[in-house]
Order: C-alpha cells, then structure tokens, then sequence
C-alpha cells in the first residue's frame, strides 16, 4: 500500500495543486488505517493476485473491529449480484494462475467449490452480506495454490480439459446468478407497475 500512495503523492502535484502536504498525510494515515492487506507468504505468484484477493475479499478492516470485507461484500449490499460476479472474476483469475503454476485437478477443483459457495449463497440479498463477511472464498483459493506451490506435489497437473470445464461451470454459475437477479428484478418491476 505504501507503494501505491508514494506514486500517487508523487504524481498529485500536478493534479492536485491545492493540496498540501498536511492534507496528504491525514489522507495517507486514513487509508493506512483502514486498507490492511493481509501478509504474504513468499511463493512466486504476481503480486496483482494478492491485490486482487485483497481488494475482493477481506482488504478492509473495520476500525475498531476484527472483521474485515472485501468489495465482495460492500458491492453486494448496494447492488445484489453485483459483489458475486466480482467475487467470480477474482475466483477465475486465481484459478487461472494456479493452472498457469501447474496445479492439480483437485487443487482446482476445491477452488472450484469454494467460489461456487460464495456466489450461491452470497446471492442471497441479506443473507449474503452476512456470509459474504465471514466466507473468503478467494482468500481460500489462494491460500490453497500457495500451499500447492509451496509443496510442490508431485500430483499431476490439470489438464487444459479440466481447467476448461472448471472455468465453464464456473462461467454458468455466475450467468446462472445473475440470471435468477435479473428475472427477480424484472418480476419486482412489474408488481411496482400494476
């Protein structure tokens, strides 16, 4: 995060030149305190997967609190659906670079699992919030491929077929989802019609 802020400081001067170095700080501080990346373990994986998972899952820490959130969770309550098909994104891209690091089937298939939990029962307006806050399905796959990649299993590796079906049922539960958003929307819409 530290990273991210230096750039930005660095490049504000000739965006914003009524800010001064006082107002950076509280702004720097404030965003300290809330943005909590969880550490990393050292494995090779790129660092925009780490970010990706943070900013999806569990990123944000409560002040005051041990709970942390995600975007999954904050888009989920202002719009339903909408926090699942990122929590679905971020679940393909992680499952993607774990075939890319030569993950076994299984290993996808538990991602797999875990992402299909957490868009089907994140779906569910209120529930969902709730489970979306305690249930890191993305967080799980990545600490799953870090510990693949730590140990390195001599499983064999998921073929371009399995990777395939696993994104494919992945894909259909997401349009599934949100499918089933969209007629309840449409339903909600007429019954305010008539």
């Amino acid at each position: 995060m530290g990273s991210v802020l230096e750039a930005l400081w660095s490049r504000r001067a000739g965006l914003l030149p009524a800010w001064d170095g006082r107002a950076w700080q509280r702004t720097r501080r404030l965003l300290e305190s809330v943005w909590k990346p969880r550490p990393r373990t050292e494995v090779v994986l790129p660092n925009w997967v780490h970010v990706l998972v943070g900013l999806s899952d569990d990123g944000l820490r409560i002040p005051g609190t041990k709970v942390r959130l995600g975007l999954d969770a904050l888009l989920g309550t202002l719009l339903p659906g909408a926090g699942d098909v990122l929590g679905g994104v971020t679940a393909a891209m992680v499952m993607f670079v774990a075939w890319r690091h030569g993950a076994s089937r299984d290993i996808l298939l538990k991602m797999l699992g875990n992402a299909t939990v957490d868009i089907a029962f994140g779906s569910i307006p209120v529930v969902g919030d709730i489970f979306d806050l305690g249930f890191h399905a993305n967080r799980r796959n990545l600490s799953l491929l870090e510990g693949f990649l730590q140990q390195r299993s001599n499983a064999k590796r998921a073929s371009r077929l399995s990777a395939v079906l696993c994104f494919g049922f992945l894909i259909g539960v997401m349009l599934l989802v949100l499918a089933g958003l969209v007629g309840l929307a449409v339903v909600a819409w007429r019954e305010m019609q008539h």
